[in-house]
Protein backbone atom coordinates (compact mmCIF):
# COMPACT_ATOMS: atom_id res chain seq x y z
CA UNK A 1 0.00 0.00 0.00
CA UNK A 2 1.42 3.37 -0.99
CA UNK A 3 0.73 6.10 1.59
CA UNK A 4 1.42 9.77 1.00
CA UNK A 5 2.75 11.28 4.24
CA UNK A 6 1.45 14.65 5.39
CA UNK A 7 3.85 17.46 4.56
CA UNK A 8 3.06 19.21 7.81
CA UNK A 9 1.52 17.79 10.97
CA UNK A 10 -1.37 19.32 12.85
CA UNK A 11 -0.67 22.44 14.88
CA UNK A 12 -3.00 24.62 16.92
CA UNK A 13 -3.23 28.04 15.25
CA UNK A 14 -2.51 31.12 17.38
CA UNK A 15 -3.51 34.74 16.82
CA UNK A 16 -3.51 37.80 19.05
CA UNK A 17 -5.48 40.91 18.08
CA UNK A 18 -3.08 43.87 17.71
CA UNK A 19 -5.82 46.22 18.95
CA UNK A 20 -6.72 46.66 22.59
CA UNK A 21 -10.40 46.59 23.50
CA UNK A 22 -12.26 48.27 26.35
CA UNK A 23 -13.87 46.16 29.06
CA UNK A 24 -17.61 46.74 28.59
CA UNK A 25 -19.52 48.78 31.17
CA UNK A 26 -21.32 47.20 32.89
CA UNK A 27 -19.33 44.00 32.50
CA UNK A 28 -20.88 40.52 32.76
CA UNK A 29 -18.38 39.29 35.36
CA UNK A 30 -19.08 42.00 37.90
CA UNK A 31 -15.46 43.21 37.89
CA UNK A 32 -14.57 46.16 40.13
CA UNK A 33 -13.44 48.80 37.67
CA UNK A 34 -14.11 52.23 39.20
CA UNK A 35 -10.87 53.58 40.72
CA UNK A 36 -11.97 55.15 43.98
CA UNK A 37 -11.67 54.41 47.69
CA UNK A 38 -14.31 54.09 50.37
CA UNK A 39 -14.09 56.65 53.17
CA UNK A 40 -12.51 55.23 56.30
CA UNK A 41 -11.85 51.84 54.75
CA UNK A 42 -9.05 51.95 52.19
CA UNK A 43 -6.63 54.80 51.73
CA UNK A 44 -4.06 53.05 49.55
CA UNK A 45 -5.00 52.73 45.82
CA UNK A 46 -2.73 49.66 45.59
CA UNK A 47 -5.12 47.88 47.97
CA UNK A 48 -8.26 49.26 46.35
CA UNK A 49 -7.97 46.53 43.70
CA UNK A 50 -9.65 47.75 40.57
CA UNK A 51 -9.09 45.78 37.38
CA UNK A 52 -6.50 47.24 35.03
CA UNK A 53 -6.86 44.84 32.12
CA UNK A 54 -7.38 41.29 30.95
CA UNK A 55 -6.05 38.94 28.30
CA UNK A 56 -8.95 36.76 27.17
CA UNK A 57 -10.22 34.58 24.35
CA UNK A 58 -11.06 36.89 21.43
CA UNK A 59 -14.17 34.95 20.54
CA UNK A 60 -15.79 34.53 23.95
CA UNK A 61 -14.21 37.48 25.77
CA UNK A 62 -15.89 38.40 29.03
CA UNK A 63 -18.98 36.33 28.19
CA UNK A 64 -17.15 33.05 28.78
CA UNK A 65 -18.47 31.07 31.74
CA UNK A 66 -14.96 29.71 32.32
CA UNK A 67 -11.65 31.36 31.35
CA UNK A 68 -9.85 29.17 28.83
CA UNK A 69 -6.90 28.97 26.47
CA UNK A 70 -8.28 26.73 23.72
CA UNK A 71 -11.35 27.73 21.77
CA UNK A 72 -13.95 26.42 21.83
CA UNK A 73 -13.85 25.72 25.60
CA UNK A 74 -14.77 22.32 26.96
CA UNK A 75 -18.40 21.42 27.53
CA UNK A 76 -19.97 21.25 30.97
CA UNK A 77 -18.83 17.63 31.07
CA UNK A 78 -15.23 18.64 30.44
CA UNK A 79 -15.03 17.31 26.89
CA UNK A 80 -14.06 18.88 23.57
CA UNK A 81 -15.67 16.07 21.51
CA UNK A 82 -17.81 17.42 18.62
CA UNK A 83 -16.67 21.01 19.18
CA UNK A 84 -12.87 20.78 19.44
CA UNK A 85 -12.37 17.64 17.39
CA UNK A 86 -14.34 15.16 15.32
CA UNK A 87 -13.94 11.39 15.65
CA UNK A 88 -14.42 8.74 12.99
CA UNK A 89 -14.05 4.99 12.62
CA UNK A 90 -11.92 3.07 10.13
CA UNK A 91 -14.03 0.98 7.78
CA UNK A 92 -11.66 -1.43 6.04
CA UNK A 93 -12.95 -5.02 6.31
CA UNK A 94 -10.04 -7.41 6.57
CA UNK A 95 -7.56 -4.57 7.11
CA UNK A 96 -5.34 -4.29 10.22
CA UNK A 97 -7.10 -1.17 11.49
CA UNK A 98 -10.70 -2.00 10.68
CA UNK A 99 -13.00 -0.77 13.44
CA UNK A 100 -10.41 1.45 15.11
CA UNK A 101 -11.32 5.00 16.11
CA UNK A 102 -9.26 8.10 15.30
CA UNK A 103 -9.45 11.91 15.26
CA UNK A 104 -10.67 12.92 11.81
CA UNK A 105 -10.73 16.70 12.32
CA UNK A 106 -8.95 19.00 14.77
CA UNK A 107 -10.83 22.24 15.41
CA UNK A 108 -9.15 23.89 18.41
CA UNK A 109 -7.47 27.28 18.09
CA UNK A 110 -6.09 30.01 20.34
CA UNK A 111 -7.19 33.60 19.73
CA UNK A 112 -6.45 36.30 22.30
CA UNK A 113 -7.44 39.92 22.86
CA UNK A 114 -6.16 42.43 25.41
CA UNK A 115 -8.84 44.36 27.30
CA UNK A 116 -8.31 47.52 29.35
CA UNK A 117 -10.41 49.23 31.98
CA UNK A 118 -12.13 52.22 30.26
CA UNK A 119 -12.27 54.14 33.56
CA UNK A 120 -8.51 54.59 33.30
CA UNK A 121 -8.45 56.01 29.77
CA UNK A 122 -8.57 59.57 28.50
CA UNK A 123 -12.19 60.55 28.04
CA UNK A 124 -13.35 57.57 30.07
CA UNK A 125 -16.32 57.65 32.42
CA UNK A 126 -15.67 59.34 35.79
CA UNK A 127 -15.30 56.91 38.71
CA UNK A 128 -17.92 58.90 40.65
CA UNK A 129 -20.75 61.01 39.22
CA UNK A 130 -20.01 64.58 38.24
CA UNK A 131 -16.25 64.60 38.81
CA UNK A 132 -13.17 64.70 36.61
CA UNK A 133 -12.20 61.45 34.93
CA UNK A 134 -9.27 59.44 36.30
CA UNK A 135 -6.94 60.17 33.37
CA UNK A 136 -7.37 63.95 33.35
CA UNK A 137 -7.15 64.21 37.13
CA UNK A 138 -3.90 62.28 37.30
CA UNK A 139 -2.47 64.12 34.30
CA UNK A 140 -3.25 67.42 36.02
CA UNK A 141 -1.57 66.19 39.19
CA UNK A 142 1.61 65.34 37.29
CA UNK A 143 1.38 61.57 37.61
CA UNK A 144 2.67 59.25 34.88
CA UNK A 145 -0.79 58.06 33.89
CA UNK A 146 0.22 57.36 30.27
CA UNK A 147 3.04 55.11 31.49
CA UNK A 148 0.56 53.38 33.79
CA UNK A 149 -1.76 52.59 30.88
CA UNK A 150 1.19 51.48 28.73
CA UNK A 151 2.27 49.21 31.58
CA UNK A 152 -1.15 47.55 31.66
CA UNK A 153 -1.08 47.01 27.89
CA UNK A 154 2.45 45.58 28.04
CA UNK A 155 1.48 43.30 30.92
CA UNK A 156 -1.53 41.86 29.10
CA UNK A 157 0.44 41.35 25.88
CA UNK A 158 3.09 39.56 27.91
CA UNK A 159 0.43 37.02 28.84
CA UNK A 160 -0.32 36.57 25.13
CA UNK A 161 3.30 36.11 24.09
CA UNK A 162 3.82 33.52 26.83
CA UNK A 163 0.69 31.66 25.75
CA UNK A 164 2.06 31.51 22.20
CA UNK A 165 5.48 30.32 23.41
CA UNK A 166 4.03 27.64 25.70
CA UNK A 167 1.61 26.48 23.02
CA UNK A 168 4.60 25.35 20.95
CA UNK A 169 5.65 23.15 23.88
CA UNK A 170 2.21 21.96 24.98
CA UNK A 171 0.26 21.60 21.74
CA UNK A 172 -2.23 18.70 21.80
CA UNK A 173 -2.74 18.77 18.02
CA UNK A 174 0.07 16.36 17.15
CA UNK A 175 -0.96 13.93 19.87
CA UNK A 176 -4.56 13.87 18.67
CA UNK A 177 -3.47 13.49 15.06
CA UNK A 178 -1.63 10.26 15.89
CA UNK A 179 -4.05 8.84 18.46
CA UNK A 180 -6.05 5.68 17.74
CA UNK A 181 -8.20 3.50 19.99
CA UNK A 182 -10.32 0.38 19.95
CA UNK A 183 -13.43 2.27 21.08
CA UNK A 184 -14.69 5.80 20.68
CA UNK A 185 -14.95 6.16 24.44
CA UNK A 186 -11.28 5.34 24.90
CA UNK A 187 -10.32 7.79 22.16
CA UNK A 188 -12.40 10.65 23.57
CA UNK A 189 -11.12 10.04 27.10
CA UNK A 190 -7.49 10.12 25.96
CA UNK A 191 -8.00 13.19 23.77
CA UNK A 192 -9.76 15.19 26.49
CA UNK A 193 -7.15 14.23 29.06
CA UNK A 194 -4.38 15.44 26.76
CA UNK A 195 -6.08 18.75 25.91
CA UNK A 196 -6.82 19.45 29.57
CA UNK A 197 -3.23 18.71 30.55
CA UNK A 198 -1.77 20.95 27.85
CA UNK A 199 -4.22 23.77 28.55
CA UNK A 200 -3.35 23.70 32.25
CA UNK A 201 0.39 23.74 31.53
CA UNK A 202 0.02 26.65 29.09
CA UNK A 203 -2.07 28.58 31.60
CA UNK A 204 0.32 28.00 34.50
CA UNK A 205 3.30 28.97 32.37
CA UNK A 206 1.65 32.13 31.08
CA UNK A 207 0.15 33.56 34.25
CA UNK A 208 1.16 35.87 37.05
CA UNK A 209 3.53 36.81 38.47
CA UNK A 210 5.11 38.52 35.46
CA UNK A 211 7.92 41.07 35.38
CA UNK A 212 6.98 44.52 36.63
CA UNK A 213 5.92 46.86 33.80
CA UNK A 214 5.01 49.94 35.86
CA UNK A 215 5.61 51.36 39.31
CA UNK A 216 4.48 54.81 40.31
CA UNK A 217 1.73 56.74 42.06
CA UNK A 218 -1.85 57.66 41.21
CA UNK A 219 -4.52 59.67 42.95
CA UNK A 220 -8.09 58.46 43.28
CA UNK A 221 -11.24 60.08 44.65
CA UNK A 222 -12.94 59.20 47.91
CA UNK A 223 -16.60 58.26 47.81
CA UNK A 224 -17.69 60.67 50.55
CA UNK A 225 -16.08 63.92 49.42
CA UNK A 226 -15.94 63.11 45.66
CA UNK A 227 -12.46 64.69 45.64
CA UNK A 228 -9.21 63.26 44.29
CA UNK A 229 -7.39 63.18 47.62
CA UNK A 230 -5.90 59.71 48.12
CA UNK A 231 -2.47 59.30 46.55
CA UNK A 232 -0.64 56.02 46.78
CA UNK A 233 1.79 53.72 45.02
CA UNK A 234 0.59 51.37 42.33
CA UNK A 235 2.38 48.50 40.58
CA UNK A 236 1.63 46.54 37.42
CA UNK A 237 3.28 43.13 37.51
CA UNK A 238 5.65 41.85 40.12
CA UNK A 239 5.30 39.21 42.80
CA UNK A 240 2.18 40.65 44.44
CA UNK A 241 0.28 41.13 41.19
CA UNK A 242 -1.81 37.95 40.97
CA UNK A 243 -4.89 38.33 38.76
CA UNK A 244 -4.43 35.32 36.46
CA UNK A 245 -6.34 32.16 37.38
CA UNK A 246 -6.16 28.65 35.96
CA UNK A 247 -9.04 26.21 36.30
Amino acid sequence: VHVLPRRQGWKTPFHEDPKIEKIPVPNPLGLKMKPYVVDGYESDPRKSSWVGGYNLCSIDGLTASNPHIFHPPSSNRGSWAHSGYITDQVRDPGGPFDGRWYIAQYLLKVERTCYINPYLLKGGPPPLPGIEDFYEANKRLGHKVDKYIEGIDEHERMHGSRIEKNLRIYDPAGYLEADVALTRGELVSAADKRIKYDETEICLGSGDPLPKTFEGVVTVPEDDTYKYQYTGSIIVGGKEYMMWKCN
